[in-house]
């Protein structure tokens, strides 16, 4: 596997529908908040890198769950609590603007667990890295 995975590689419906259903079929028929047009005004979450998957944390202390994310639809709820923390508001999901160079310099490294990338790591760290 030579790719950095996102939601869309998992799944056949965006993170969007995949978590409306979630909801519905595992959350008593609840359905999550609506999406506000203006995403600016949802809190943000910043994306990383593990075992070559775009994913976040929920920031729901206690929760621990994480989620695989996907930049054609930046937006996240975590499955196991709703976003408890945000009172069930979708999070945008942020994605850093070199996010190409990222994954290209992850896809050297020949195992997918070394294929990793946290926020403030620039790219001179991952050619380091790689070296």
């Amino acid at each position: 596997m030579n790719t950095i995975l996102e939601h869309g590689d998992f799944q056949h419906e965006d993170n969007i529908s995949f978590m409306r259903r979630h909801f519905a079929e595992n959350h008593g028929g609840q359905q999550p908040l609506d999406i506000p047009l203006d995403l600016g005004t949802l809190p943000a979450i910043q994306a990383f890198v593990n075992d070559s998957r775009w994913i976040v944390e929920c920031p729901t202390p206690g929760c621990k769950s994480a989620s695989i994310v996907d930049i054609r639809s930046p937006l996240y709820l975590c499955w196991n609590c709703g976003n408890q923390s945000v009172n069930g508001a979708w999070l945008r999901v942020i994605f850093p603007p070199d996010k190409r160079g990222i994954e290209t310099a992850l896809r050297r490294r020949p195992r997918l667990s070394n294929r990793n990338w946290l926020p403030g790591e620039t790219m001179v760290d991952l050619e380091r890295e790689n070296r």
